[in-house]
Order: C-alpha cells, then structure tokens, then sequence
C-alpha cells in the first residue's frame, strides 16, 4: 500500500493537507517524516487519480490537497502556496526543522536513506515550512544521499516554488560527495521544475527519463534568473528518454558549467517548439561535452550566448537557430563542432533570423561531407564565408578535430594549443599564454609562448 505524507499543520506555509511525497510500496518514511513534527503519514490502497502520470506530461506543477477524506487537485502548487502567503501573511507561524539539522554547512536538509527526510520534494518542503517565502539570510543546501529518486506529487522529482534565494544566499540542490543521485522523471514534463526561484545552484545530480531535465522557469511565467548548473550528467536511452537536457526558456542569467549531455532525443539545451519566444536573456554553456541527438543548442528567442571550451557531436546541427529573431553569439570561443553524419551543419539560422557575432575564435568546425560550417539566410558559408560576413574566426579551423571516443582530443589533434584567450595580448604588446585546448578536455600542459628574460642578480665584491 503506497503512503503519503500529508502536512498536519494548520499554522504554516503549507495548508494542511498539502500532499508532499507519495512513497510506493515497500518504502517507508524516514524516522523525522513520521514524527509529527510537519507531516502525518496516510496510507492508500491506491494512488489517487492526480498522482497517477498523465499522458502528454506537462509542465504544471501539480498539488494535492487533502481534505474532509478527499483528495482536492489544485491546478498550480506554486498559485496556491502563494495564495496562502498573500492572505495570512503575519499569522503565519514557521515550522521548526529537527532538531539535529546539520548546520555545518549553512543548512543542509539531508534526503536519502537514513537521512532527514526520504526525498528532494519532502526536504524542500519542510525548508519552506520553516524560512517561508522571505528572503534567504543563509545559504540552504538539499543534499542527497544514493539513490534514484522518481517522480513526486507536482508531476517532477522536485518542484520549486515560492523560495526566495539570493545571490549571496542561493539555493544549492547538490549531492553528498561520493554519492550518485539520480533525479528518474519517469516520462514527466521535466526532472526538476520552478516556477518563480531564482539563484539556485545545481550540482553533482544526475537527470534522466522526462521531455526537459532541468526547467528553471515555465513557459508563460516572468523570466527567472541565477541559475548555475554545475557538474550534472544529462542521459537519455530508450528505456529512460529525455528529450532536452536545460530548458531556456525565460531563463536569464544561465550558467552551464561543466556537464555532460548523452544521448538527448532533440538537444542539450533550447527552446521546444511552441514554447513562447518573446523573452531576452543571457546564457552561457562551458567546458560541457554533448554527444548524440539530433542536434546541440536550438533556440528561437533573443538570448545572448557564451558558448566556451565545449565539445558537441550531433547528427543534424551544432547550433540551431529558427525564426525571425537574430542568432546573437556574444562569445563563441574554443569549441569544437563534430559531425555526427555527413548532413551536419555547424551553425543554422534560418532565412529571416540576423546573425551578430561579438566575439567568436579557437573553435573547430567539422560539417559533414553533405552538410556546411554554416547555413545563414538559406546559403551555405565555407569557413572563408563565414569570416568574411562576420569579421571573425581568424584562427579557427575548418578540419577533422580527430578526437577518441570520449571526444577528447587525440595526439596530434589540431585542437590541441588551439584555443584563445578573449584578449590575446597584454596592454605591452606581450603575447598572452597560448596553451588553449579547443574543447570540453584540456590535455595541453600550461605554458607561455616565449621564455621571459630576466636579468641575472649582480654580485659585488667589496674591495
């Protein structure tokens, strides 16, 4: 019989009722979870028709509200905690956390086995139970422990809402190191959502089984900002699909350090098709390495890109830009774009779309034999084209990047001391160091183009 934890408190920032976690059979709730202190647990005989999956999955945040012995679905779990706070305001009262908190680093609200609590979304509960929707005077940690953790009540693994980090004191959803945490969305609309959370940093986790790994914000929301996703494993497979490993969408401010993306369906960050398109933001992507999918970045809004040191291998595009708003590459340096069959193409825009690049160096492109380095208003652009429309790319190549399997680059790779520095040379003229590998991978030891003369210390004999 499944068990659900239901909050029992008619004081906090949750109604009572508020439906957390649905554990399945066989899994019962931690120690702290059945104490009392926020949630009583209720078993079922079967989950309630809300919490079975829905077939297309969305991007609602779902909640359940359990009341008068029925279960109550609320369209969205973040109007209606929000809902909450607007009309009690001060009556509120927080709820206190266990008493055995780990405060070691700021406060970690541990999940897991034998942890505090037995998922992300019951952890992130019981953290907003306690600091409510003011700001953050210290930095929050949801810790995991090993394990692989699917879908919850909201429709993802873990739903943010109502939080207010800030960049001085974010929200770091992490994994204990050593430890491999999987978020499973289990063909939800995505792993982990939000609807209205900034400043959230995402680190050592692993997504897998749902359209959209990562949502920072949902479509139709306010654009959301300060999210740093660091270190994360992206995997798609035919058992376990993701279509998109991050979403874009009204997200500002995106970092993407670091991360490996295997195997997505469509791509490993973008828009999706129909997804609004009337937002400005700002993204950066470095030191990731993509493999398999139909292609890398898609997009179709106006968002100004970083793309540095990353390696992409796709079967159709590198990067996809469709509609009539312009593909703005504020920095594209030191990647490298490998086909994945001979129709690759490494840059597309379509025919409306205009093309601004700022700065963009280092890179290796690698089309197919049936593809292009770049495709802009519908013509195709060798690298010579590519330099002359854009005014950039001076010392990138056009060439097999001859790369292992792993997509670092192999002995005499031409990638190897290929990258640049954004500016290449000190306000003396001095060439700045020139040991830049293009890609996710550096294999080059550090070293400076030229050796320093010094002068050699005079001794003097005193006579």
């Amino acid at each position: 019989m499944p068990t659900l934890l239901i909050v029992d408190k008619d004081y906090g920032v949750l109604p009572k009722g508020w439906v957390s976690a649905a554990m399945p059979d066989g899994v019962e709730p931690t120690d702290y979870e059945k104490s009392g202190r926020l949630w009583r647990a209720h078993k079922v005989g079967a989950l309630p028709p809300a919490l079975r999956k829905k077939d297309p999955p969305s991007f609602k945040q779902r909640a359940l509200i359990f009341k008068d012995g029925e279960f109550i679905a609320a369209e969205s779990a973040a109007r209606c905690a929000a809902f909450r706070v607007a009309n009690l305001g001060s009556s509120l009262t927080l709820v206190p956390g266990p008493e055995g908190l780990d405060r070691s680093h700021s406060t970690v609200w541990d999940y897991g086995p034998g942890r505090t609590y037995g998922s992300p979304q019951t952890a992130l509960d019981a953290l907003l139970s306690w600091v409510g929707p003011s700001e953050f005077a210290e930095t929050h940690y949801a810790r995991g422990w090993a394990g692989v953790y699917g879908q919850g009540v909201s429709g993802a693994t873990l739903s943010l809402s109502t939080l207010s980090p800030t960049a001085a004191h974010p929200l770091v959803i992490d994994a204990e190191e050593g430890n491999a945490v999987t978020f499973d969305g289990e063909d939800a609309g995505a792993c982990l959502e939000s609807g209205d959370v900034g400043s959230v940093r995402v680190r050592r986790i692993k997504f897998t089984g749902a359209l959209v790994g990562i949502l920072p914000a949902r479509p139709g929301s306010a654009v959301v900002r300060d999210w740093r996703i660091e270190e994360c494993l992206f995997e798609g497979s035919p058992e376990k699909p993701l279509d998109i490993g991050v979403c874009l969408v009204n997200a500002d401010l995106l970092a993407i350090r670091r991360c490996d993306f295997k195997d997505m369906t469509f791509q490993a960050a973008g828009t999706y098709a129909g997804a609004p398109n009337d937002y400005k933001t700002m993204v950066e992507m470095s030191g990731c390495r993509s493999m398999g999918g139909f292609q890398w970045i898609y997009n179709d809004a106006e968002v100004y890109f970083v793309l540095a040191n990353n390696s992409a291998k796709a079967n159709s595009f590198g990067v996809r830009h469709v509609g009539d708003k312009a593909l703005i590459l504020a920095g594209m340096m030191n990647n490298v774009l490998e086909r994945g069959s001979s129709q690759f193409e490494c840059i597309r825009a379509d025919a409306a779309a205009e093309v601004r690049v700022l700065r963009s160096d280092g890179n290796c492109f690698h089309p197919g034999s049936s593809g292009a380095m770049a495709v802009v208003g519908g013509e195709s652009l060798g690298l010579e084209e590519w330099r002359a429309r854009t005014g950039t790319d001076q010392a990138s190549l056009e060439t097999d990047p001859l790369l292992d399997a792993g997509l670092a680059p192999r002995t005499f790779s031409p990638c190897l001391g290929l990258g640049r520095p954004w500016s290449g040379r000190g306000a003396s003229g001095k060439t700045r160091a020139m040991s830049i590998d293009a890609g996710f991978e550096q294999v080059t030891e550090p070293r400076v183009p030229g050796a320093a003369i010094r002068r050699q210390p005079e001794i003097w004999r005193r006579k």
